[in-house]
C-alpha cells in the first residue's frame, strides 16, 4: 500500500515538472498558444490517470446539499459584489462577449477545468489512507495556476511582486486548498461548480464591479474561507441534524433573494449613481441594438463632452443619442444630438434640465423581456 502512494506522489511530481518546464517554454516562445498547451496537457494527464487508477463513483449523500449551499454562496457573492459596484463603479470586460466570443473563450476553459477537477477527484480517492498524494497535487496546482497567471506581472519589480502575491498567489492558495478539501470530503461536483463559476466569469459578464486591488485581494482569500466553513458545517452536522440543516438552508436562501430584489429595485430606480434602462429602438446601431440594455451614469452637465452618448427625456420618453454639438445660451446649456443610425440630427435641442446622464456600459440582450412586455401590455 505504501508503495502505491509513493508511486502516485512520484508520478505527480514528474507531471508537475513537465508542465512547469513546458509552460515556461510556451510562454517564452509561443505565448499565444498557452491556453492550447494547457488544454492538451490536462486532457493527456486525465486520460493517463483514468487508465491507471480508474474513476471511483462516489455516492456521497452530501453531494446534493453541498451543491445547493455552494450555489447559494456563489449567488450571494455575485449579488453583493455587484451591489458594491453600484457605489464604486464598474469596469468593462476586455473580452469579446458576443455569443461566438463567449463560446470561443469558454469551451477551452470548461474542458481544462473538467480535466483538472477529475484528476483531483481520482487522486483524492487514492489518498484515503495517506493524504500525501492530494497534498502534493494541491501544491502542484498552486504552482501551475500561479505560473499561468504570472504572465501579466513584471516579477523583477517589487511592486509587481507584491501585487502578484496579494492578488494571485494568496487567492490561488486559498482556492486550491478549498477545492481539495471539498473533493476529499464530499466529491468533485461542488469543486467543479466552484472552479467553473470563477474561471468563466471574466468571459461571460460584460461588466465587473471596480472594487480595487485591495478589496479584490481580501475577497479572493475571504470567500474560499467562508465556503470552507459552510462545507465543514455540512459534513459535521448534516447527518445528525438534517431538519436543522434544512431550516438553516432556507434562511440562507432568503438572504441572496432579498439582496437580489433590493439590488434590482435600486438599480432600476436609479437610487445610486447608475441606472439600468432597456433600449427600445435601433437608432444607435451598431453601438447597441433594440433589446439591449444600457447602464447610464448620472453626470454633471459641465462634464458632458461632444461624442458622449446622452441619456435624456423627450416627451416623456427616455432617449439615448450621441452629442454632436454643445450650445450655450445665457446660463443654459443645450445639446444637439443624433442617433448613430439616423440620417439626420434630432430636431430639438436637449435642455440641460432634461439630461439624465451619459451611457457608461452596454449589456447585450437583457432588455428584450422589458421591450416585449411593453409591446404586449
Amino acid at each position: 500500500m505504501e508503495k502505491k502512494y509513493k508511486e502516485l506522489c512520484i508520478i505527480e511530481l514528474i507531471i508537475a515538472l513537465i508542465y512547469l518546464t513546458g509552460k515556461l517554454l510556451v510562454i517564452k516562445f509561443y505565448a499565444n498558444f498557452s491556453i492550447y498547451f494547457d488544454l492538451v496537457f490536462y486532457i493527456i494527464v486525465l486520460l493517463f490517470f483514468c487508465v491507471k487508477y480508474g474513476i471511483y463513483r462516489n455516492k456521497n449523500y452530501f453531494n446534493r446539499i453541498s451543491i445547493r449551499y455552494l450555489i447559494i454562496l456563489l449567488l450571494s457573492y455575485l449579488l453583493i459584489t455587484y451591489l458594491l459596484g453600484c457605489f464604486t463603479g464598474f469596469t468593462k470586460s476586455i473580452f469579446d462577449y458576443s455569443l461566438i466570443g463567449i463560446l470561443k473563450n469558454s469551451i477551452p476553459i470548461i474542458i481544462i477545468t473538467l480535466a483538472m477537477e477529475f484528476i483531483r477527484y481520482i487522486v483524492a480517492n487514492n489518498s484515503k489512507v495517506s493524504k500525501k498524494p492530494l497534498i502534493i497535487l494541491t501544491i502542484a496546482y498552486i504552482l501551475m495556476t500561479s505560473l499561468s497567471s504570472s504572465m501579466g506581472y513584471n516579477l523583477t519589480n517589487a511592486y509587481h511582486i507584491f501585487n502578484f502575491i496579494c492578488l494571485t498567489l494568496l487567492p490561488t492558495i486559498a482556492k486550491q486548498v478549498l477545492l481539495s478539501y471539498i473533493t476529499y470530503h464530499i466529491s468533485c461536483w461542488p469543486s467543479l461548480i466552484y472552479n467553473i463559476a470563477f474561471s468563466l466569469a471574466p468571459f461571460v459578464f460584460p461588466i465587473f464591479p471596480d472594487l480595487g486591488d485591495y478589496v479584490n485581494a481580501i475577497l479572493g482569500i475571504l470567500f474560499p474561507f467562508i465556503v470552507y466553513l459552510v462545507m465543514k458545517k455540512i459534513i459535521l452536522y448534516h447527518e445528525k441534524t438534517p431538519a436543522k440543516v434544512r431550516g438553516y438552508l432556507l434562511k440562507i436562501l432568503s438572504i441572496p433573494l432579498l439582496i437580489f430584489l433590493i439590488t434590482i429595485i435600486l438599480l432600476i430606480a436609479g437610487v445610486f449613481n447608475y441606472k439600468l434602462i432597456a433600449i427600445g429602438s435601433d437608432s444607435m446601431n451598431p453601438v447597441y441594438y433594440r433589446g439591449d440594455a444600457v447602464i447610464y451614469e448620472k453626470k454633471a452637465i459641465k462634464d458632458i463632452k461632444k461624442g458622449d452618448i446622452l441619456v435624456f427625456e423627450n416627451n416623456h420618453r427616455v432617449v439615448t443619442h450621441r452629442v454632436t454639438r454643445i450650445v450655450y445660451k445665457g446660463n443654459q446649456i443645450y445639446f444637439q444630438t443624433k442617433g448613430d443610425n439616423n440620417e439626420k440630427i434630432d430636431l430639438d435641442l436637449v435642455n440641460q434640465t432634461n439630461v439624465l446622464g451619459t451611457v457608461k456600459y452596454i449589456v447585450k440582450y437583457i432588455g428584450s423581456p422589458t421591450i416585449w412586455l411593453n409591446e404586449k401590455f
